[in-house]
């Protein structure tokens, strides 16, 4: 029962994805990331296993300082748990030094892994899900765009048909981001006396999530 409930979930969370601006998945990969964050906080720190996990694996450069900005901007959230956290983090990397025992390779950082992991389930219930009409509908009415590298992991789960509908419905997209490019380099012209709309300002930002994706 949990997991059909689990699945209706991530079906939900799909269609409104699909209808949003920007790459789907990154979207609600990003939203995961910060809900496990504020998880981490409110509920996690206590718990002795999670601690442990932490103490082993740790976070990444990019990972801990976005913890620490987003607990800035999230004024919720106070200092404890992640002074609670770098406490332990700290201290178990001055046993190590202590002890000579310095790892020749740092483990992978646990919250890439968690990210990973919540990749992998909505490109695999995508994937799933995207052949259908009503999904085709979604992708092609909707203001979503899927960005490179996950578009790239999408079609490898795809049989033909459906990957040569899905990359028809992408190009068309992605050149009218395109043409919004156009339209703001054109008007910049110092000789253009019009106004520049929000929305071809802000095409930089789409394609440059296309091109590359969220910073995750």
């Amino acid at each position: 029962m949990k997991g059909d409930r689990e699945k209706d979930v991530v079906y939900v969370s799909l269609k409104s994805a699909l209808m949003e601006e920007g790459c789907p998945i990154c979207l609600l990969v990003s939203k995961r990331r910060d809900q496990w964050i504020e998880t981490l906080f409110y509920e996690l720190i206590t718990s002795s296993e999670t601690r442990k996990k932490l103490r082993e694996r740790g976070f990444c450069t990019h990972h801990l300082w976005y913890i620490l900005e987003y607990l800035e901007e999230n004024l919720g959230i106070d200092g404890l748990g992640i002074s609670i956290i770098l406490h332990d983090l700290l201290s178990t990397s001055i046993e190590l030094l202590e002890s000579m025992s310095v790892p020749e390779k740092r483990s992978e950082c646990l919250l890439c892994s968690i990210i990973e992991e919540y990749e992998r389930d909505y490109l695999n219930s995508l994937a799933e899900w995207i052949t259908t009409q009503e999904f085709m509908k979604l992708f092609s009415e909707g203001d979503s765009v899927f960005c490179l590298p996950h578009l790239a992991a999408l079609l490898r789960e795809i049989d033909g048909k459906h990957k040569l509908a899905i990359l028809k419905i992408q190009l068309e997209k992605m050149k009218g981001i395109l043409e919004r490019l156009e339209l703001f380099i054109n008007k910049s012209d110092y000789r253009y006396l019009g106004n520049l709309k929000g929305e071809e300002a802000k095409a930089r930002y789409l394609a440059s999530q296309v091109l590359g994706g969220m910073d995750l």
